[in-house]
């Protein structure tokens, strides 16, 4: 869900269920006719700005949702003497593989050589559904299989990409909230969780979710550097003790506030990366104070790990309070 123990990205794979979220026409994304295309046509930086996750069992389909999270994620393609390469990056621009790539059949293959600054050899491959080079705009897909629990899964990752030099800051079709840092800076309290399973609200996960009378709350502010940074912190009143990730680095893609990435396991939960997607965001009366403040709603989507039919929608509702 919101903290994850482990994050892989590469633009051609990603195993798992976490993190789906509704939003956008995909009609735009299968062309009339195979995209035919360059290695050349592919040089620059291309960014992710909107992800989805199909899945398919024994011939029944299940619609994917918006991957939010992985929104900012990027892909540069270049040329280096007479080898094409590319690198990826997260959204906050850590690298996190690189290799050469070619064009085949309407696919890009890629051939990783270093992952996490470790040496690796390794081959995969997307397919580029549609091209729209004077757009900047790219729209993959991989399609994979997934055995859980003794049953085949096939999972499709369908994902656009903008052009940052051509297209930046595009989202043609897909419904975004647009986030300025100003607009969120001070502390903002979980008030709520909607937690809905398979279409039914469920309140024990989602009084769980809530964890009362434990308070979570988020800050937002510049540090003494001048950047922009978040915190998400826990007080436990029966201790008298508030958890605090520290302060994190700040990443604004549209609509996602991306808190922190990292590739390995930590130790702190809270601090594998933590993602918000606002979907609304509106004045709101105080029922504890009667003061007039502000809410935005943080939603997220996803399917049970061990029994991926499941869906579960998620909405974290936070309050201005500071």
């Amino acid at each position: 869900m919101k903290n994850h123990i482990y994050i892989l990205y590469i633009l051609s794979l990603l195993i798992g269920f976490n993190s789906c979220g509704s939003g956008g026409n995909d009609g735009d994304i299968i062309p009339p006719t195979p995209t035919e295309f360059t290695k050349d046509d592919l040089i620059g930086t291309w960014e992710i700005y909107h992800s989805k996750k199909d899945l398919n069992l024994y011939g029944d389909f299940y619609e994917g949702f918006r991957d939010p999270e992985m929104d900012g994620f990027r892909t540069k393609f270049y040329k280096e003497n007479s080898t094409y390469k590319f690198t990826n990056y997260n959204p906050i621009q850590e690298v996190v593989d690189k290799g050469t790539y070619d064009v085949i059949d309407g696919h890009i293959v890629f051939t990783i050589t270093e992952f996490d600054g470790r040496d690796t050899l390794y081959t995969t491959k997307q397919n580029v559904t549609n091209l729209k080079l004077s757009d900047g705009l790219m729209y993959v897909d991989y399609t994979y299989s997934l055995v859980i629990g003794g049953q085949e899964y096939k999972i499709s990752d369908i994902r656009r990409l903008r052009n940052i030099a051509t297209a930046p800051g595009a989202h043609p079709n897909v419904d975004k909230i647009m986030i300025n840092f100003d607009d969120y800076i001070g502390t903002w309290q979980v008030y709520n969780y909607q937690v809905i399973v398979n279409g039914t609200y469920n309140y024990e996960i989602s009084e769980r979710y809530l964890d009362k009378p434990n308070i979570t709350t988020f800050k937002f502010y510049y540090n003494g550097n001048g950047q922009k940074v978040g915190e998400k912190l826990i007080y436990y009143p029966a201790e008298d003790e508030t958890i605090s990730t520290g302060a994190l680095p700040v990443m604004i893609i549209d609509d996602v506030i991306h808190l922190l990435f990292k590739f390995e396991v930590s130790d702190v939960p809270m601090n594998d990366g933590i993602f918000l997607w606002i979907t609304e965001r509106k004045a709101y009366t105080d029922p504890e104070t009667n003061k007039q403040t502000e809410m935005i709603l943080d939603k997220d989507e996803f399917r049970d790990n061990e029994k991926p039919t499941d869906l579960y929608k998620v909405e974290r509702y936070l309050k201005k309070i500071e």
